[in-house]
């Protein structure tokens, strides 16, 4: 399996509600209005992948409940996820401060930062 690839971590977006159904799920984009139905794979998929699941956890559950071979699970797991960030159901996002200079940190600091900094500069009178 490519590393890049595997290590990229996905979250679910903001604007995406689900339900469940016993045939797969229906998902909904109230940002863009859009409406898409996924079978049961790819509903077990989307649950793993909103829990935090990455490519390589999936595929490796995946292989537990079917009789497929890795690499073929892999490829089809990467396509679907593919997919989703295409339509924008799902954005990326680097799990390695290697891949992008270490901002996976720092995005949480600098929200962090942005809610302190007002209150700080109350408390000093700015």
């Amino acid at each position: 399996m490519p590393e890049q690839e595997t290590h990229a971590r996905v979250q679910t977006s903001e604007s995406v509600k689900d339900v469940q159904a016993q045939d797969g799920s229906v998902l909904l984009d109230i940002a863009q209005g859009t409406c898409y139905s996924l079978n049961p794979v790819g509903a077990r998929i989307w649950q793993m992948l909103k829990a935090g699941a990455d490519a390589d956890s999936i595929v490796a559950t995946l292989a537990t409940e079917f009789d497929v071979s890795r690499h073929e699970l892999y490829e089809d797991v990467k396509e679907f996820i593919q997919n989703l960030q295409t339509q924008k159901l799902l954005t990326a996002e680097p799990a390695c401060p290697a891949t992008d200079g270490g901002s996976w940190i720092l995005k949480p600091f600098r929200r962090m930062l942005s809610v302190i900094r007002p209150w700080y500069a109350d408390k000093l009178g700015k």
